[in-house]
């Protein structure tokens, strides 16, 4: 079954289908002439010149706006880089002994503090392995 749906009931609910073969076959001349006048007129070959007059100057502005903005965002960040330079030039000279002691504490103090922890916590898995074996062992020599 083709359709879901229920057929004619009689014969004058029927549609020839020849209405459809003329409306198809005009719909298709109509399209072939639409588009050979679409694709073969003068006036499409004019507006391609109109836009290529059009388009090569604007193309050039946009360049050169683009060429500009570059170079501004270029020089701005030549700017702030220098300034970041000198800022950080001026930080390290102005460094003390007491500040780079002080890193060098906080980076001991925190290696040892990390290996400790990973020390506690490897021995208390450890503990925990041992205890679990024990507690099987107690229950099979208890039962």
């Amino acid at each position: 079954m083709i359709l879901i749906g229920q057929g004619a009931r009689s014969f004058d609910e029927c549609v020839s289908p020849v209405t459809n073969i003329i409306f198809g076959i005009t719909a298709s001349v109509v399209a072939i002439l639409c588009s050979f006048t679409i694709f073969f007129s003068s006036s499409q070959k004019s507006s391609f010149l109109r836009t290529l007059r059009i388009v090569t100057p604007i193309k050039t502005n946009c360049k050169m706006i683009i060429d500009n903005i570059n170079n501004i965002k270029s020089t701005i960040l030549r700017k702030m880089i220098e300034e970041i330079d000198a800022k950080v030039i001026y930080d390290i000279s102005t460094d003390t002994f007491m500040d780079k002691t002080k890193r060098i504490m906080k980076c001991i103090i925190f290696f040892v503090g990390s290996g400790v922890i990973s020390l506690i916590a490897s021995f208390l898995i450890y503990f925990l392995y041992i205890a679990s074996i024990f507690f099987s062992t107690f229950i099979l020599w208890v039962s």
